[in-house]
């Protein structure tokens, strides 16, 4: 049994690099451990039982007021109680580096891989007049009949195009701006622009050129609170497993009210980290079967006619990428959690170094 006000096995490494994982202190008993301290600090250091732990207050009956586990290791063969206000099971920090992405994992999460799937799924019929049809109309001088635009129209659905009843207002800026240079350097119109919001059918085309990935040269180790029997985490205040793992070889049980009927129940997050895409979205309107309304100026005055063409908006692309480091609550056996609240997903890492431990995370939550 050890007791004291502030109880603290390893240190504080800041931004630098542990030796070795969950060394810079140590704890441990053969077949019993009693912790007894207000606050309890674990810093890349390892506190273990070979047989039953008991973490408390330093009376030995009440709660800790904190237990803070940062890249350290809490260990037990047997069964495991801790008892604390606020639980923080956290990595101390986090390292994110931005990289290029191959070809093979570019085409891979690109729109591209998904039409090609499509494009070779389709009939040998409709892919000859696809690649016909969409030949000839990229052949300047000449045009498509009516049947053409028609059968063309019926294919890029399958292709994965959609026909929508109207543009939404950046796609029309775009499309309107993109009518009007043709109408000047193709036709000599003066100006041009369309009456009508036309129906049309798009495609948008995603492709993505950096991702994120873990540095574990310079991340420090997950903490872990683990037992080979149950594991009760009694709290009335919080339990934080940030990028960490939680895991009872038994049951396991958190909760606050069920062990003081005055004490509310602990609010839980079980938060990992993800890592993010960056890329372009190039959204494709192409609107012919039907034509759209437009007016145009020359020299001669105002004039309405019909249009058909294409015209493509460009913007930047982000979307979450893969689980750069986990965070997990498992239980060999049964599970009992009692919270006033449950947050489990993952918040967006950012490129560089985040001090995790403690409470803060670099990024934006999601």
């Amino acid at each position: 049994t050890i007791t004291a006000d502030t109880l603290t096995n390893g240190r504080d490494l800041g931004a630098v690099q542990a030796a070795v994982n969950y060394g810079e202190g140590f704890i441990g008993a053969a077949n019993q451990l009693d912790l007894r301290a207000n606050t309890l600090a674990n810093l890349d250091g390892d506190i273990f039982s070979g047989g039953d732990l008991y973490i408390s207050g330093r009376d030995g009956v009440s709660r800790a007021a904190v237990l803070r586990n940062i890249s350290g290791r809490i260990q037990a063969e047997g069964n495991a109680t801790s008892a604390a206000n606020d639980i923080d099971n956290a990595r101390r920090m986090l390292a994110v580096d931005t990289y290029t992405l191959s070809a093979d994992e570019a085409y891979a999460l690109s729109s591209q891989r998904d039409f090609d799937a499509k494009y070779a799924a389709m009939s040998a019929t409709d892919r000859a007049d696809y690649d016909r049809i969409v030949a000839k109309a990229n052949t300047k001088g000449s045009s498509l009949t009516a049947a053409e635009k028609v059968r063309l129209a019926e294919i890029l659905t399958q292709l994965g195009w959609v026909r929508v009843d109207a543009l939404s207002p950046e796609m029309y800026a775009v499309a309107d701006a993109e009518l009007n240079r043709i109408a000047i350097a193709e036709y000599g119109a003066t100006s041009s622009w369309m009456i009508e919001n036309p129906s049309a059918l798009v495609r948008q085309n995603d492709t993505y050129t950096t991702g994120q990935r873990l540095n574990e040269a310079q991340t420090s180790a997950e903490s872990q609170i683990i037992t080979g029997g149950d594991l009760t985490l009694d709290s009335g205040g919080v339990v934080r497993n940030y990028a960490s793992r939680i895991a009872a070889g038994g049951n396991l049980t958190i909760a606050g009210n069920a062990f003081d009927p005055n004490s509310p129940d602990p609010r839980i997050e079980n938060i990992a980290v993800a890592g993010e895409y960056d890329g372009n979205r190039a959204t494709t309107a192409w609107i012919f079967v039907p034509p759209v309304k437009t007016r145009y100026t020359d020299g001669s005055g105002t004039h309405e006619t019909i249009a058909e063409f294409a015209a493509t908006m460009d913007e930047a692309l982000t979307t979450t990428g893969p689980a750069l480091a986990d965070a997990t609550i498992t239980a060999g056996k049964g599970v009992f959690i009692g919270a006033g609240d449950v947050t489990n997903g993952a918040v967006i890492a950012r490129t560089g170094l985040d001090a995790l431990g403690g409470g803060g995370f670099g990024g934006a939550g999601s």
